[in-house]
């Protein structure tokens, strides 16, 4: 057992069962011998529900995060080199792309909810478990929530350096 495995299988939990799994896993550790992945895994924390949800995308549909990441990377380029044009035309494509993962996203959401993962999906796209509602997947919509940063495919995200929080 390597604190990689194990924050991979808790991450594709739904969050209301990821404590309880994550402190079985720790005890199972700690059971082992391991005091420090014990440690480690005890530290992981619940994702959000949007971040959650952000991650079943990255799970089941890698290919168009690999979209977005390769158009954040020629965005980028496009602002270094100052054009005009193509960061218009890259702006263009850029909500696009982020609308149709949002829309993605409520589906993937919406398909989890009805096996029981979300007590409310609502208009908009905003998920949520209470009265205080949940995240919006409008353009802010986030990928890649494994405890050190942006992952896709399993792989560390070479295009997103920055970490993501996974907690609230």
């Amino acid at each position: 057992m390597d604190l990689d495995a194990v924050a991979d299988e808790l991450y594709g939990l739904r969050p209301e069962e990821f404590v309880t799994a994550r402190d079985r896993r720790a005890r199972d550790a700690r059971a082992a011998g391991d005091q420090g992945l014990a440690k480690a895994v005890g530290a992981l924390r619940r994702p959000s529900r949007a971040a959650w949800v952000s991650n079943l995308l990255v799970r089941r549909q890698p290919e168009e995060v690999r979209s977005l990441l390769g158009l954040g990377e020629e965005l980028r380029r496009a602002h270094r080199e100052l054009d005009g044009v193509r960061l218009r035309r890259l702006a263009s494509r850029q909500n696009e792309v982020i609308g149709a993962l949002g829309r993605q996203a409520r589906r993937l959401a919406a398909s989890r909810a009805a096996v029981g993962g979300l007590t409310r999906v609502g208009a908009g796209g905003r998920v949520g478990c209470g009265p205080r509602g949940g995240a919006s997947f409008g353009s802010r919509v986030k990928f890649g929530m494994r405890r050190d940063g942006p992952w896709v495919d399993g792989q560390r995200s070479p295009s997103c350096p920055t970490r993501i929080p996974c907690g609230r």
